[in-house]
């Protein structure tokens, strides 16, 4: 919800205070975005031991490494009074001039329902880069589930998105009220466009220039 969104960036920003401040802080998310920008060492547990401590994006790319699947998460049918979300496949990746990827998604409900679908897309540090939605910004576009389990195939343009590693994740809610079910750590997939043109430099995520160019004309 927008409050806890709210509620959570005021922590974040105290946390950071109390940290410049001399104090010591112990922090334990799943948000990796969030690690990486608040934390210098971190702890990386599984199963409840420690798995490797030191430098905090060695600890995000080993934690990312265990956790992200590629091309397909795929989850056991649950017994849920609420929409389950089974399913996330990248089905296509096409790089020709603009990117686009087709996913598909699988989704269980008890009753006919209307949720929304918001995927998320994460650069090579995990950071959230951008989102498509169908029914968070407009309601009329919410998905129409059935009773009992269906798939829905889509295609989301990346346009000019830059040479490098990225992360989809997906859920699916009552926009703005309660996230139903949620796939994160997410997939991971490559993306190496074709240049637009002869001669053309394909931007890359090592040039720290960002994941996307933005366009820019001289006024006459």
């Amino acid at each position: 919800a927008v409050g806890d969104a709210e509620f959570q960036k005021k922590c974040l920003g105290k946390m950071k205070d109390v940290a410049t401040g001399g104090r010591t802080v112990l922090f334990v998310s799943h948000n990796m975005g969030v690690i990486g920008s608040l934390c210098e060492k971190t702890i990386l547990l599984n199963n409840g031991k420690v798995q490797y401590f030191g430098n905090t994006r060695s600890s995000i790319d080993k934690y990312l490494k265990t956790n992200i699947s590629n091309i397909e998460i795929k989850r056991q049918l649950q017994k849920t009074t609420k929409p389950f979300l089974n399913l996330l496949r990248i089905e296509n990746i096409d790089c020709k001039i603009n990117t686009k990827i087709t996913i598909k998604i699988g989704v269980n409900s008890c009753k006919p329902d209307s949720v929304s679908l918001e995927i998320t897309l994460k650069d090579h540090l995990y950071n959230s880069i951008a989102f498509a939605s169908l029914g968070l910004l407009k309601r009329e576009h919410m998905l129409k589930l059935e009773t009992g389990y269906q798939e829905k195939s889509y295609i989301i343009d990346l346009n000019q998105i830059a040479k490098g590693t990225y992360y989809l994740t997906a859920q699916i809610a009552y926009p703005m009220i309660e996230i139903l079910s949620k796939i994160d750590p997410g997939i991971q997939f490559e993306v190496n466009p074709e240049p637009p043109e002869t001669g053309a430099l394909i931007l890359d995520q090592n040039w720290s220039y960002g994941s996307f160019p933005l366009q820019i004309k001289e006024i006459c």
